[in-house]
């Protein structure tokens, strides 16, 4: 998946946090778009920033 087809609000928190780019760049195309649609239904900032921060959680997304 190519970063200019990404919410521009994911990618922005996206490059402002480097482990959760680098484990964004790891997963498959399939998961990459999974994480994608789930970013597209996210109305606030602070609920972006959640979202990408939970990409380096254990847990997962």
């Amino acid at each position: 998946m190519n970063y200019s087809q990404l919410p521009s609000g994911f990618k922005a928190e996206l490059f402002q946090n480097e482990k959760a780019r680098t484990k964004f760049d790891s997963l498959s195309e399939r998961e990459k778009h999974f994480v994608a649609d789930r970013a597209r239904s996210i109305g606030t900032r602070h609920e972006m920033k959640s979202f990408v921060r939970s990409l380096t959680d254990s847990t997962g997304f």
